[in-house]
């Protein structure tokens, strides 16, 4: 079912890790090259401004298609039919990319995968009649990003699936009160979430897995919270509400950050102790609204201080256990990440800077790799 072969993505994997290995110290220059001649050859893949601005230029070429189509089609069915055979032409053009050049997350054949996923829905909207357009259109994009997702593994394509069924549910669900959807949105996110615990997915896959985690956990808490709104707006008074209903999603707004901060440190779930923090500032933020007491204009500069002590509190304690962890946890990055993560301020000033100034003296550019990730130094 996947296009990548699991093998390659495990070489990919353990290759990234030795050179996080090598960047935090621990391996030297020699170690590593002799774990990646171990590893062997790698596929294709960019660096990750490389890959967002090719990603871009793919997806924004597939725009380009559409407007072209939408101005020189005027029949809307020879239109519907046009978008739904170009999509699985675009796929094929992608799928064809990736076979033939060996390509990895390089940006490029994903631009053009989202596309074919994208021009499914005004291609099955324009083909299909009115009472069932809506329906018929999130049913097929939303199977297509399913697809994508199952076949190549993309992050950005699984949180596309959560997101187009969750618009063509809500499209469908318009008869229902407010807070009968939240209850059914909050239900749905948490039966995939508990769904997604009993799968074991491989060392390669798991960071996608968690974070995919971690985004149903967060819909959970978003969903269930009526005062989100209010966030918005500074100072003034929120109306109080009344009723189980509205206590019980107060009391949930506080105890769903509680147990997933709880579980995360249990397991060691960070993407599942990033959705819990922002759970518990939510509630915090939204606490005075759901209580009806007055708010003040500066109410979110308190907050700010507030977080920031926490936070350096909580850094504190951490440095001044043992080695610096307490229980495992430590408030230092064990394997460093790619330098061109960190680097992301200093890759937009080079993009903005004025052209014709002069280098720094002293720099000798020596070729290298293109984050460790396949791309040599002339690419």
């Amino acid at each position: 079912m996947r296009a990548f072969a699991a093998e390659d993505e495990e070489r990919v994997y353990r290759a990234e890790t030795a050179r996080g290995w090598r960047r935090s110290g621990l391996v030297s220059e020699e170690q590593l090259a002799g774990i990646e001649k171990e590893i062997g050859a790698l596929p294709l893949q960019a660096s990750w401004p490389i890959r967002v601005l090719l990603f871009a230029f793919a997806l924004g070429a597939c725009a380009a298609y559409f407007g072209v189509v939408e101005w020189l089609v005027r029949d809307r069915r020879m239109e519907g039919l046009w978008f739904c055979a170009s999509s699985p032409a675009l796929y094929f053009l992608a799928l064809g990319l990736i076979v033939r050049h060996r390509l990895y997350r390089f940006g490029i054949e994903e631009g053009l995968l989202l596309g074919a996923a994208v021009l499914l829905f005004p291609g099955v909207g324009a083909l299909a009649s009115y009472p069932a357009r809506a329906l018929l259109a999130g049913s097929a994009g939303s199977a297509a990003l399913v697809f994508l997702a199952l076949r190549f593994g993309y992050l950005w394509a699984r949180l596309g699936a959560i997101l187009a069924v969750s618009f063509t549910v809500a499209d469908q669900c318009r008869g229902l009160s407010e807070n009968e959807t939240r209850v059914l949105f909050a239900a749905l996110y948490a039966a995939a979430l508990a769904a997604s615990f009993r799968f074991r997915p491989p060392d390669f896959d798991r960071s996608r897995h968690q974070t995919v985690q971690g985004v149903l956990a967060l819909g959970v808490g978003l969903f269930l919270n009526l005062k989100l709104d209010a966030i918005l707006s500074f100072g003034g008074r929120a109306s109080r509400g009344a009723g189980a209903f509205y206590w019980a999603t107060f009391a949930a707004a506080w105890l769903l950050p509680a147990l997933a901060l709880a579980f995360a440190v249990r397991r060691r779930h960070r993407a599942l102790l990033i959705a819990g923090a922002l759970l518990a500032g939510v509630a915090c933020a939204t606490n005075k609204p759901y209580l009806g007491l007055e708010r003040r204009v500066w109410d979110p500069a308190v907050f700010g201080a507030l977080l920031m002590a926490v936070g350096a509190a909580l850094t504190r304690w951490l440095r001044r256990g043992p080695e610096g962890r307490r229980d495992g946890w430590t408030a230092e990055p064990l394997i460093a990440g790619r330098g061109e993560r960190a680097g992301l301020a200093a890759w937009l000033a080079g993009a903005a800077a004025a052209p014709g100034r002069a280098a720094q003296p002293g720099f000798s550019g020596g070729g290298g790799s293109s984050g460790g990730a396949g791309a040599g130094g002339a690419f």
